[in-house]
């Protein structure tokens, strides 16, 4: 992600996370998967979740 982007959504929200995740788990190899094994796609979710006070976050 570029500056520019960034500073978009420095002006249009008040806050905001980014999130690593891969909903693959894994680079497909011949462009075919072998399993899906996602990793950490919930993450924004539950950020959400926290941010609109359904649930609260573990220290």
């Amino acid at each position: 992600m570029g500056a520019e982007f960034n500073n978009k959504v420095r002006t249009y929200f008040n806050s905001y996370r980014y999130f690593a995740m891969s909903p693959l788990g894994k680079a497909p190899v011949n462009n075919r998967i072998e399993r899906l094994s996602p990793l950490r796609i919930e993450d924004p979710l539950l950020w959400l979740f926290n941010q609109f006070q359904f649930i609260e976050a573990k220290n």
